[in-house]
């Protein structure tokens, strides 16, 4: 019913979520940071202090996002060098199911 695994379909989807996670790692951690870290300082020279630590925890849950979209960009890469064995294999290596 169409739920069979080919491996040319999964190394093209995995190396298009590669993709799309490197254009929103380098999204998130160019522009919002810099801004971002201007405006905190800005904000603590005005006395404004709550407003700051407002923005301060926004940017260090931005920054856990990038550090957890660049984790799962690692596993992506490990699965399309991978995948090759991975097909021919009836389990899971303990290599990878052992990663994290």
């Amino acid at each position: 019913m169409g739920n069979s695994f080919t491996l040319p379909k999964f190394k093209s989807k995995t190396r298009t979520a590669i993709q799309r996670l490197k254009l929103q790692i380098n999204k998130k951690s160019n522009v919002a940071t810099n801004v971002t870290r201007k405006e905190i300082i800005q904000m603590l020279r005005e006395g404004k202090d709550e407003s700051a630590r407002i923005r301060s925890e926004g940017m260090m849950r931005e920054e856990s996002l990038v550090s957890a979209m660049e984790v799962t960009q690692m596993m992506c890469d490990l699965l399309v060098t991978r995948a090759s064995y991975l097909n021919t294999s009836k389990q899971c290596p303990e290599v990878i199911v052992n990663i994290y």
